[in-house]
């Protein structure tokens, strides 16, 4: 009896902590704006989520992503959710990507993510309609996404449900206000400069921002615009949604997610340094360096695994795992330089940031070598980055996941259309969108 009851209560804990995690279950009204409830007529608003925000369904109709039970099942270490490296194979993996993830239910725990934002809007006289298929009468949509794909795609498919949204309300020229939380501002950031464009479009000068589209003000959540060093821990240890209990996304099939590639850091070139301090010349972006030091599907542990599981199907040869790399790598980088680049006919627009500066975020990496000769790759908080003379050089303020350098990594012509000081809200980096303040500020924005 008493084993059992110790176990219950660690069950109970470990569902809290979730909860905690993910961004709390607090019972909160939405706050609701007179003068925004009045106001007509209301321009549209666009809700884009962040990594992992949209529901995927198979065309059987299982949820694979965006419910609690996938969250704990099926605990095949996120396999279900690769994508295959053979390019052919890709293009039939993708999955319908059919709701934003609202909340979600722990047993009698509701913890929220984006379903109060919502409910905040529809309380303050927004409708919520289908991008799918518009009416001129809605006037609030969501976008969810197949957040395992590039971004640029993401912002091809945007641009096209936007233009369906003119369509449908009959404008010449659609003015709407998207709402972008974490990887969502790259997929908008895009979309205002280069439309549905290819990305070697974009560099050739051969894009421009998509005719009949204004994005009157674009609303920045918890953005990482530089990308995080927790995103490369994430594609060297993998990424658990529900500590202690959920369900492990192995680093093997975060390294077949073209989008993961794109949260690498790129806001500096001094990102490594040894146990002296002292800044390593390591390029992150060159797919040698993934192999020299043992990063991803490069780590014994990991290697060994996908021997076990034997899965050439999603992993490829080593050849193909080599070139998937080479590729993913060049094609983020390649992304985040021409999202930094000004171009011509940039309409104006507002720019609104909802971030954190106050908490210690990752930010350099330590790469040490073993007494075997092996490297070891570490990020703060692990040991030895806890000692005080090398916590300066690991972390840097932020939200916990994106520095403050990162969240304001944007292009001259960006920054300049940024009103008034960004707004910190004390929370963690995913759960900043979730907080009473952001939603208070967003429905200020909107009525501004």
């Amino acid at each position: 009896m008493g084993r059992m009851f110790v176990r219950s209560i660690g069950r109970v804990a470990a569902w809290l902590l979730v909860a905690v995690v993910l961004g709390g279950c607090t019972g909160k009204r939405s706050p609701v704006l007179e003068p925004l409830v009045r106001l007509e007529p209301k321009t549209p608003v666009v809700i884009v989520p962040g990594f992992t925000g949209s529901k995927l369904q198979r065309p059987d109709g299982k949820i694979l992503w965006g419910s609690a039970a996938a969250l704990f099942s099926p605990r095949d270490g996120g396999y279900n959710l690769a994508l295959p490296l053979d390019p052919a194979a890709r293009e039939r993996q993708a999955y319908a990507a059919v709701d934003l993830v609202r909340s979600i239910r722990l047993g009698f725990i509701k913890v929220d993510i984006y379903g109060k934002l919502i409910g905040a809007l529809e309380a303050n006289g927004y409708r919520l309609g289908d991008l799918d298929a518009p009416t001129a009468a809605d006037t609030l949509f969501l976008f969810p996404y197949d957040w395992r794909y590039n971004n640029v795609s993401a912002a091809a498919d945007l641009t096209e449900k936007l233009q369906g949204l003119r369509r449908a309300r009959g404008d010449p020229i659609l003015r709407v206000h998207l709402i972008c939380q974490s990887n969502a501002a790259r997929i908008a950031r895009y979309m205002m400069k280069y439309g549905a464009a290819p990305l070697a479009d974009a560099e050739a000068g051969r894009a421009a921002p998509p005719d009949g589209i204004h994005v009157e003000k674009l609303i920045l959540v918890g953005t990482a615009n530089g990308g995080a060093t927790n995103g490369f821990r994430n594609m060297l240890e993998g990424r658990s949604y529900a500590p202690l209990i959920g369900r492990k996304i192995r680093p093997e099939v975060t390294f077949t997610l073209e989008a993961a590639y794109e949260t690498l850091p790129v806001y500096r070139d001094d990102l490594f340094f040894d146990e002296r301090g002292a800044t390593l010349d390591v390029d992150l972006f060159d797919a040698t360096n993934w192999e020299r030091y043992g990063w991803s599907v490069y780590a014994p542990q990991v290697e060994r695994r996908m021997r076990k599981r034997d899965r050439p199907d999603l992993l490829g040869d080593s050849a193909a795992r080599s070139a998937f790399l080479a590729r993913s790598l060049d094609r983020a980088r390649r992304l985040h330089r021409v999202l930094t680049t000004d171009v011509a006919g940039f309409p104006p627009a507002r720019y609104y940031l909802v971030q954190n500066a106050y908490r210690h975020t990752p930010d350099r990496i330590l790469l040490r070598r073993t007494e075997k000769g092996t490297w070891e790759t570490r990020f703060w908080p692990q040991r030895p980055l806890r000692k005080a003379p090398l916590v300066p050089l690991a972390t840097a303020p932020g939200d916990g996941h994106a520095t403050v350098a990162s969240q304001h990594w944007l292009s001259p012509q960006e920054t300049a259309s940024i009103v008034g000081d960004p707004l910190y809200v004390e929370a963690y980096h995913r759960t900043i969108v979730h907080h009473p303040t952001t939603h208070r500020a967003i429905l200020d924005y909107l009525l501004e």
